[in-house]
C-alpha cells in the first residue's frame, strides 16, 4: 500500500468561529511527519478532514461521502463543543486511530446504544452522532 492520503476540505468560510487556516496548518505538519500525504479539497481522498468555520457544517453538510472522515464545526469536534486549541490535535489523533489500530465493525464505532464507543470515535469511522 502506497502513502495514506488524507484531505483537509473547508467550507466556503462565510461565518468562521475558528482560526480555519491555523488549524489546518497543525493538522498539515502533524500528518506530514507521521508519514501521511495531505492536500486540499480533495474528495477522494483516503480520509477526510472536514473543516468548517461554525456550527452550520458545511464541509460536511453540502458535500455527501462514505469515505471516512474527521468532522470540525466551530468549536466542535464530532458534534461535540472542545476548546479550539484541541482541535488540530483531536483531528490527527483521529486519522491515525483510523489507520493504525486494527479496524472494528461499524456497530463498534456507534455513539448509540450500549458500548457504543462515543461520539469522538463515531467520527472517527465517519458516523456523526446525527446520522
Amino acid at each position: 500500500m502506497g502513502t495514506l492520503a488524507v484531505a483537509i476540505n473547508f467550507c466556503g468560510g462565510c461565518n468562521p468561529a475558528i482560526d480555519r487556516r491555523e488549524i489546518a496548518s497543525e493538522i498539515e505538519q502533524a500528518l506530514t511527519a507521521a508519514g501521511y500525504a495531505v492536500t486540499y479539497n480533495d474528495w477522494d481522498a483516503d480520509f477526510l478532514v472536514r473543516l468548517s468555520g461554525c456550527e452550520a457544517n458545511c464541509a460536511f453538510e453540502y458535500h455527501p461521502s462514505d469515505r471516512p472522515d474527521a468532522v470540525v464545526a466551530g468549536r466542535t469536534f464530532a458534534a461535540v463543543k472542545v476548546a479550539e486549541d484541541s482541535l488540530p490535535g483531536r483531528v490527527v489523533a483521529a486519522v491515525k486511530d483510523h489507520f493504525e489500530r486494527p479496524h472494528r465493525d461499524n456497530a463498534a464505532l456507534s455513539s448509540d446504544g450500549p458500548g457504543g464507543a462515543g461520539p469522538e470515535a463515531a467520527a472517527i469511522g465517519g458516523l456523526g452522532p446525527d446520522r
